[in-house]
């Protein structure tokens, strides 16, 4: 009992035990300091993100976003159609290319361009088709004026 009362005291504890209250009554009684009653600087939850300022950087940048198509001659009468800049408006390529496969019937993946980026490949050509449905498919993503059609040299 002697070392709970000289760990403890012999005072009952405050009904109202919040922290500031706490604090200030150790600093009242010259056992904490102003130094100590500060907020912490290391460590903890960090400093968080204005989250507005992320959002209009995001959709400054999908507002600049180009969706380009452009079809290319494969063999004597077969082509394919490339879509680069689908992953520059947040949209998962695969699922994209899956819908594009079952709205045209025809095979659609995700190739690496030879400038190291994502672009979706699909067998036929459909450069004048895929403006539409995709402006009709992801209204809030995609708007017709961004999406160019590239024409064959």
């Amino acid at each position: 009992m002697d070392l709970y009362i000289r760990h403890y005291g012999e005072e009952p504890v405050p009904d109202s035990t919040s922290v500031e209250n706490l604090a200030q009554e150790l600093q009242t009684k010259g056992e904490i300091s102003e130094a100590d009653n500060r907020h912490q600087t290391r460590g903890g939850k960090g400093l968080l993100r204005d989250e507005t300022k992320l959002m209009e950087k995001e959709q400054l940048k999908r507002a600049k976003a180009i969706l380009t198509i452009k079809t290319e001659d494969r063999n004597r009468r077969k082509s394919v159609t490339h879509i680069k800049g689908f992953e520059l408006f947040g949209l998962d390529l695969k699922k994209v290319s899956k819908r594009l496969a079952n709205k045209y019937a025809c095979g659609c993946s995700v190739v690496k361009s030879p400038a190291n980026e994502d672009e979706l490949v699909l067998q036929g050509d459909y450069a004048y088709e895929l403006p539409e449905f995709i402006a009709e498919e992801w209204p809030e993503e995609i708007s017709a004026k961004q999406i160019k059609i590239v024409e064959k040299k």
